[in-house]
């Protein structure tokens, strides 16, 4: 458990700092399948979108 002072709210989470690590993250953690859900639905089709269609095995040797 951590202890802190203050916390942001986003999303029906917290975003805190803990005065015992000073580790900032969001409370509670998300699951697995949380996170799974939000890079494959939101991240990397809003924030970094990129077309992984055009991945292929040469495109991965040159890069």
């Amino acid at each position: 458990m951590h202890s802190y002072d203050e916390h942001i709210k986003y999303n029906g989470r917290k975003i805190i700092e803990c005065k015992e690590c000073g580790f900032k993250h969001i409370y509670p953690i998300p699951s697995k399948s949380e996170l799974d859900n939000f890079y494959k639905n939101d991240y990397y089709r809003e924030v970094k979108p990129f077309n992984y269609d055009i991945v292929t095995e040469e495109y991965i040797t040159k890069k």
